[in-house]
């Protein structure tokens, strides 16, 4: 999760994934505020099924998707190469919870 972020930033971001998941026409304005509200709503879940990472992992794989070949200013705040960290991070926490999930059930599947 990301530090400090208030329910009403937490709100806002909400609102305006909506449009950044679809890359709606707003985005195009300002991709930046789009790719941060889609970071700000995959890195502030507490995941604790495979199922909910995996929907929490989109946001961040899309944002990535949204700024890909794109030429950002040299003071955004985002950048493909931070969008792939915290996708991989992502990814490894889902993956624990995957191992964890396996590890409980009962049968040959079963870690």
């Amino acid at each position: 999760a990301i530090q400090g972020v208030s329910a009403g930033c937490l709100s806002v971001a909400s609102d305006v994934q909506n449009v950044a998941f679809d890359f709606g026409p707003p985005c195009e304005l300002c991709r930046e505020a789009c790719v941060l509200a889609l970071v700000i709503m995959g890195a502030n879940s507490d995941d604790r099924t495979m199922h909910e990472c995996t929907q929490m992992l989109m946001p961040t794989v899309r944002a990535h998707e949204f700024i890909r070949g794109v030429e950002l200013s040299p003071d955004s705040p985002v950048s493909s190469q931070r969008l792939l960290e915290l996708a991989d991070a992502k990814r490894l926490a889902c993956s624990e919870i995957r191992a964890r999930e396996l590890r409980s059930l009962r049968g040959p599947w079963a870690l």
